[in-house]
């Protein structure tokens, strides 16, 4: 078997399960030809509830593809995530069309090289499989990695010491949307334990999570579930946007109310702060189905405050924040981002400045910042209160 096929045949499993089978088969994957790399691995868990953990290396793999200096488009179509194989731990692929970093550095990695492509496989499955493919010009390279058994390790398959390739004048077919493997890179995740909240369907459940954890993308993306897993489905394909963009649309379907403030701290920096109040009829609908439909389409994971650094999100606040403040009346009628442009050292680096620190700071800011909107937060609820009244 040549390259080429082995590559297939690695692709083509869409389960750990098959995957490992796959390399009981062939004595070219004995342990001689694996080599332990370290890498310093996270998913963000301080900051993060279970269910978010598996979606935040996601939303970062994304980020990093969309902000890579080397981008070369703007069209959803060349950046899709993908699902494929069991319904409840899918396969995740995620398929961009210009190479991110090439990853034969591996050999000459630091603690955190390519750490936000190669994160999302702490949760790939038991055992932890990452296939990556990287195709420029007409030479394919591919490389599979395991999970260690150690913490923030890593094997990586390398055949006589030396990172597999072959050569294909053509574009490889690997059941992308809409376009074929020409350019680009392809990472897939085996057995991804996606939250059960986001795993059905994920053009629709994955999307709306997405949304939130990655606010606010460079551009859109395209996130694809197959008819072989859910053949009664007609939307298996979506784009996605960020919320950033569903709050701001003209005419909006959510939005009653928008207010922007800019403030400066010694502690954090530069903070822009954008302040919804989101309507109570949503379509003309009763309260309580206008409610309905924005705890779905907005609040699905509950975040009230989402703070962003670079439109992806690092910390959150739910309703308790809001209560404190003494905003209990609309706290199903407010969302806030606060969005940090990333300058030098991530505010949220807790060996840096303590998030303790930066949160108390935070809520002080977020404190003055709708003191300052007294007014048009007293009418809101003022009206608010009537349509309730009315609409019961």
């Amino acid at each position: 078997m040549n390259n080429e096929q082995l590559f297939y045949e690695l692709f083509k499993c869409h389960n750990e399960k098959d995957l490992a089978e796959l390399l009981k088969q062939h004595n070219i994957f004995n342990d001689e030809n694996w080599r332990i790399i370290h890498l310093n691995l996270s998913d963000n868990g301080f900051l993060l509830e279970d269910k978010l953990k598996p979606l935040m290396p996601l939303a970062k793999y994304l980020h990093e593809c969309l902000t890579y200096p080397k981008a070369t488009s703007s069209k959803s179509n060349d950046l899709q995530i993908l699902a494929d194989g069991d319904l409840n731990t899918p396969s995740i692929s995620i398929y961009c069309a210009w190479i991110n970093e090439p990853f034969e550095k591996i050999h000459s990695v630091t603690n955190d090289f390519l750490k936000n492509y190669i994160s999302p496989i702490i949760h790939s499955g038991g055992l932890g499989y990452l296939l990556v493919a990287q195709k420029e010009k007409n030479i394919v390279k591919f490389f599979l990695f395991k999970r260690g058994k150690e913490k923030n390790t890593l094997s990586i398959w390398c055949p006589n010491t030396q990172m597999p390739f072959f050569k294909s004048d053509k574009s490889l077919n690997l059941n992308l949307f809409n376009t074929a493997f020409a350019t680009g890179s392809i990472s897939k995740f085996y057995s991804y334990k996606l939250p059960s909240s986001s795993r059905s369907v994920i053009s629709r459940d994955l999307k709306r999570s997405l949304e939130e954890l990655y606010f606010k993308p460079k551009s859109p993306y395209l996130i694809v579930d197959r008819e072989s897993r859910f053949p009664k489905d007609i939307h298996l394909e979506r784009e996605v946007f960020g919320l950033n963009s569903i709050l701001n649309k003209p005419d909006n379907r959510y939005v009653h109310q928008k207010f922007e403030e800019t403030h400066f701290s010694p502690i954090i920096g530069e903070l822009s702060f954008s302040i919804y109040l989101l309507k109570y009829s949503v379509d003309n609908t009763n309260y309580n189905r206008s409610l309905s439909i924005i705890k779905r389409e907005i609040f699905k994971h509950k975040m009230k405050v989402i703070v962003t650094v670079d439109g992806v999100m690092e910390y959150y606040f739910k309703n308790d924040l809001l209560e404190a403040l003494g905003y209990s009346e609309i706290k199903n009628h407010i969302l806030i981002n606060v969005n940090l442009e990333k300058r030098g050292q991530d505010p949220f680096n807790e060996k840096i400045l303590g998030l303790d620190k930066v949160l108390i700071e935070l809520k002080e800011i977020l404190r003055c910042s709708l003191r300052n909107k007294s007014l048009e937060i007293d009418n809101f609820k003022e009206e608010l209160s009537k349509f309730i009244l009315t609409d019961s």
